[in-house]
This record gives structure tokens, C-alpha cells and sequence, in this order.
């Protein structure tokens, strides 16, 4: 896992890897998420039981094809974060 935080503090990109091998057709791999705690709040600000709406952008990699380099498993993680980013903003 990497994780990063924006300049203005806005959000966090975090990079997870899958490193069990290769995913069969119509297979899944453990949940990401169970749960999201916003815990930047004073007590009564937020109604109890109000639902929030959290956007979060999932994209995969399949590492595996890409021209990455990395000694080890971290850096060719983010090694192929990098190369994708770098690509969306084209």
C-alpha cells in the first residue's frame, strides 16, 4: 500500500496491490473498504444516521503487462501508479 496526501489536504490517494497472482475470470479479491470514518467533525454537526455522499475513483492495473521497472514489489507498485497517472493526464 502507498498512500499519499494532496497539498491542500483536500484528499488521499492510496494505492493498493494485489499480489496473489492472477485473478481468475469472474473471481474477487478481498474488500477494499468496510468501513469510512470522517472523525473531523464536532459532535452535533452532523445529524445521527445521516448518510454522506464520498466519491472514490477506483482504476486497475494489471501490472503484470506494463514496462515497469523496481527492485521490489513497492516500487514497481509505484512504478505502474505512476505510469498510469501519467497517461490519465494526457
Amino acid at each position: 500500500m502507498n498512500s499519499t496526501v494532496s497539498g491542500d489536504s483536500s484528499y488521499k490517494t492510496i494505492v493498493y496491490a494485489y499480489t496473489a497472482g492472477v485473478l481468475e475470470p469472474q473471481k474477487t479479491t478481498p474488500a477494499l473498504f468496510d468501513t469510512v470514518k470522517y472523525v473531523e467533525v464536532l459532535e452535533g454537526e452532523i445529524e445521527q444516521g445521516k448518510f454522506l455522499d464520498m466519491p472514490i475513483n477506483a482504476v486497475a492495473i494489471q501490472a503484470d503487462y506494463l514496462d515497469i521497472d523496481g527492485s521490489n514489489l513497492a516500487g514497481k507498485i509505484k512504478n505502474a501508479y505512476e505510469k498510469y497517472r501519467l497517461e490519465a493526464e494526457k
